[in-house]
């Protein structure tokens, strides 16, 4: 599990919070890893998908290089934690 980066750690608060115009700022930069993962193992997406962040799970679903099957340490996938903490909005 790669840890997170001042700006790594920065994208995953940013999900939390859901600021979709920092957010998408984020993203155009070349340097942020949309992989990066917390000392839990989650990354932006399941951030953004375990508080409802509808705008920012789309914009981090656009991501390329986005791996959709990264597991945080409870070995959940963005899938699990979708189907376990998400509202039906975001499913």
């Amino acid at each position: 599990m790669q840890r997170t980066d001042g700006v790594a750690r920065a994208l995953i608060w940013t999900a939390f919070y859901g600021n979709p115009g920092v957010f998408n700022a984020f993203l155009t930069k070349e340097c942020v890893d949309v992989n990066v993962q917390n000392r839990f193992g989650a990354n932006a997406l399941m951030i953004a998908v375990a508080h409802d962040r509808i705008d920012a799970a789309k914009l981090l679903l656009e991501v390329e290089e986005l791996n959709i099957n990264l597991q945080d340490e409870a070995a959940r996938t963005v899938l699990d934690i979708t189907r376990e903490e998400a509202s039906n909005d975001i499913v």
